[in-house]
């Protein structure tokens, strides 16, 4: 009884629900903060990823437009639909 008595005094007096809120909050925050990184990191690399398989297209076309190939050819040589050939073609003549 005298344990009980005092367990509950000591919780009575010695609890803060503003400093028990501000944990809880500091949790949260900390637990959305994480899981925001690694999403951005996830789209980021998608992102990098695809970008850089842009710079491997374009080097490739640069590569057979250097060697004289039409766009219907480097299309069929490189299995890509001839519109996005010619798309990259005139990005690299406005360079």
């Amino acid at each position: 009884m005298r344990n009980r008595a005092e367990v509950i005094k000591v919780s009575i007096y010695e609890y803060d629900r503003e400093f028990e809120e501000k944990k809880l909050r500091k949790a949260e925050y900390e637990a959305g903060r994480q899981d925001g990184i690694e999403i951005g990191r996830q789209a980021g690399m998608l992102d990098g990823i695809k970008t850089g398989e842009k710079n491997v297209l374009k080097r490739l076309i640069k590569k057979r437009l250097s060697k004289g190939m039409t766009a219907e050819e480097i299309a069929d040589d490189l299995d890509e639909d001839v519109s996005l050939i010619r798309t990259y073609m005139e990005e690299h003549q406005d360079q």
